[in-house]
């Protein structure tokens, strides 16, 4: 429950957050968030690419 703009719990504010954070990954990556959210309720989630090391 958000009171005043703030989450009540910590447990909540950090769902919220990594929520959040999965969505800006996608669309950073040309994935938009309907289909972000789509691929993670049918277990198929999205993963950034893994960088390259030599």
């Amino acid at each position: 429950m958000k009171i005043s703009g703030c989450h009540q719990s910590e447990t909540g504010a950090a769902a919220w957050l990594a929520v959040r954070s999965y969505l800006d990954s996608a669309r950073k990556h040309g994935l938009n968030a309907f289909d972000a959210i789509r691929r993670a309720f049918t277990g198929h989630l999205w993963m950034p690419p893994i960088a390259l090391t030599n």
